[in-house]
């Protein structure tokens, strides 16, 4: 996935649009200041292909401006605090309506705020999330970049994995795994879930994060209404199961986990707060060297990009006409 670590830059590219009406209107003067010659189609042609170097010129260093992200590399920093997973659960229960707009969207919201309320500590945690339907699928690895998370965070849907069911037990695990032998003082895993299975145990996987030292925050979205949808089971045949809130076994979860653990549901008042004061609890700890996932910047590459069209364009401007 790529992010822009300055995205209002883009804006910028629509800027080709009236060059390119000009362009046309000073193309159509030529063709007919010129119709004599025996060459102007190769003026025509010669304008045309300068005009497409400048274009992408253009294009390269708005794009180097706005500074793409993808790729990452391993980066050591020194740092104070926690290291902060989200666990999204985007099964298809989660696009239920009985919390409007949906399910999905009060999450989506619900990570947004906190992932800003986060960031305007004194101490930025490093954060990543994980994808949790039918597996547990990283989509961004524990990094301190805001932005690839946010972007993330936006684009969460049922329709971004194709398989089916739910396994909560995967996406903590895999969570779990991400934060690496060398992670810093504080491991939370902050789970957003109904809290609906059909293979694997949130269960289990709170039996080994309370054999860690790693923290889990279940947040609960849905109402306690009896609401039932279809879906397929393990061995594919479709099945019809409750999809209300299970806050009673969220809550066993969070008790089996241990420690600082804890399940809340996500509407409820201080909701985001609670789960801040625990994330701040993990500044407390000694600063230590931590390894990280960092996305990789490309501005260079498109603006490298951007000086060779540019110099493609001026070679062609200045090329002799016979």
């Amino acid at each position: 996935m790529i992010a822009f670590e300055n995205s209002g830059y883009m804006f910028f590219i629509l800027f080709l649009i009236p060059a390119w009406f000009i362009f046309y209107i000073n193309l159509k003067k030529i063709k007919k200041a010129y119709s004599s010659l025996e060459n102007t189609k190769k003026i025509i042609k010669k304008a045309k292909i300068r005009t497409l170097f400048f274009s992408a010129a253009w294009i390269f260093m708005i794009l180097g401006l706005a500074c793409p992200l993808w790729g990452s590399k391993p980066v050591s920093v020194r740092r104070r605090g926690v290291s902060v997973m989200f666990v999204s659960d985007i099964s298809k229960s989660m696009s239920l309506q009985d919390i409007k707009p949906s399910r999905i969207a009060v999450q989506r919201q619900f990570l947004k705020v906190l992932l800003e309320k986060m960031h305007t500590t004194s101490h930025e945690p490093a954060v990543g999330l994980v994808l949790t339907k039918g597996e547990g699928v990283l989509s961004v690895p524990l990094s301190f970049e805001k932005n690839a998370v946010s972007s993330a965070i936006d684009a969460l849907s049922p329709l971004i994995l194709s398989a089916s069911g739910t396994n909560l037990e995967a996406g903590v695990l895999r969570a779990l795994d991400s934060f690496g032998e060398n992670r810093g003082n504080s491991k939370i895993i902050v789970l957003c879930t109904d809290g609906g299975e059909t293979s694997g145990s949130l269960l289990n996987a709170a039996e080994k994060i309370k054999k860690t030292d790693a923290v889990l925050i279940i947040a609960g979205f849905g109402t306690l209404e009896d609401i039932k949808i279809r879906v397929l089971d393990e061995k594919g045949n479709t099945q019809f199961r409750e999809a209300r809130l299970e806050e009673e076994f969220l809550q066993k979860a969070a008790n089996i986990a241990g420690g600082e653990s804890m399940y809340i549901p996500a509407l409820s008042s201080g909701a985001i707060e609670s789960i801040l004061k625990i994330i701040d609890t993990g500044v407390e700890g000694l600063e230590k060297m931590v390894y990280i996932q960092e996305p990789v910047k490309r501005n260079f590459e498109m603006l490298l990009l951007s000086f060779i069209f540019l110099c493609l364009g001026g070679i062609s401007f200045y090329g002799k006409n016979k």
